[in-house]
């Protein structure tokens, strides 16, 4: 094996720099004084883990006038939800910006998935069949799965 050597210049010189840096560290730590600080005691009643990441809105004196014909007429009160679309054939999803290839939409529990034509939304579901519409905005994989980049409509119907 090779017999490794050092230049004395070298070594002397990165003696005396080790030398100064640890000396004016023991000298700050000599001189800041220590301090007790008080105790501090949180509780809380629920888990963070245990809630799921929701956005709902919830009006207790709002009453339509009118039977809802479009799914744009009750999604739109959701911050950040949109739906786009003429008729309930071409309607599409959107949340935070993100369109309904990115969502996980599911009605009674069944994944919703593509789409017939190119121009043709996932979601073609009469608001009339619907009971309920519960939605996630944004990505939370561990209770929505990983395929849900932009968050989770669930459906359910009557």
């Amino acid at each position: 094996m090779g017999v490794v050597t050092f230049s004395s210049r070298l070594s002397v010189l990165s003696i005396g720099v080790a030398t100064a840096l640890f000396s004016q560290m023991a000298n700050a730590a000599e001189a800041m004084p220590s301090t007790t600080l008080q105790t501090i005691t949180v509780t809380a009643n629920t888990s963070v883990r245990e809630n799921v990441q929701e956005d709902s809105v919830y009006i207790d004196n709002y009453t339509p006038a009118a039977q809802a014909s479009h799914l744009s007429d009750f999604l739109d009160v959701i911050p950040g939800v949109e739906v786009g679309g003429t008729s309930t054939v071409n309607q599409r999803i959107r949340v935070r910006g993100l369109d309904d290839t990115n969502l996980k939409i599911t009605v009674d529990g069944a994944r919703q998935e593509g789409a017939l034509f190119y121009h043709m939304g996932d979601v073609t579901l009469d608001p009339d069949l619907l009971k309920q519409a519960e939605v996630a905005v944004g990505n939370n994989s561990v209770t929505l799965g990983n395929d849900a980049l932009g968050g989770a409509v669930a459906f359910e119907t009557v």
